[in-house]
């Protein structure tokens, strides 16, 4: 019976150890599928942060264009403000100039008409009209 008992031993540890083999392959079986899963979440994880940087670094490039482009504006708004003005001093001295210009002119056509008829008394030809004081009317 010693025998019997031996064997009936020795089959039941070896289906214990069998259930035990079918656990450890299931346990295993998921260990793999659960470290597969968790590999592809680090990848996701590296890859989504590979693209977070790309993406800040382009925020970065983007606010100092957008700070050099506000800059230009700037420049272009004073260059402009600065034109504005030395346009506005240039139609003072334009307006400052024809004033002089008709006073000048005032006192010009009653002489010259007074020349042209001491002129014209004695024969000589006459001093001609001006053709530069059609400025003076625009």
């Amino acid at each position: 019976m010693e025998v019997d008992d031996d064997k009936d031993g020795i089959e039941e540890t070896m289906l214990m150890n069998l259930e035990i083999v079918k656990v450890v392959r299931e346990k295993s079986k998921r260990l793999g599928n659960l470290q597969a899963q968790l590999l592809s979440n680090i990848d996701e994880i590296k890859q989504e942060k590979s693209n977070y940087m790309d993406c800040r670094k382009q925020l970065i490039l983007l606010r100092h264009e957008k700070k050099f482009h506000e800059e230009a504006l700037i420049q272009i708004d004073n260059d402009l403000k600065q034109l504005q003005y030395f346009m506005a001093c240039s139609d003072i001295e334009i307006n400052k100039a024809k004033k002089r210009a008709i006073d000048i002119l005032d006192e010009f056509n009653p002489l010259k008409d007074t020349v042209n008829n001491t002129r014209a008394s004695i024969g000589l030809e006459l001093i001609p009209d001006l053709k530069e004081i059609d400025i003076l009317h625009s």
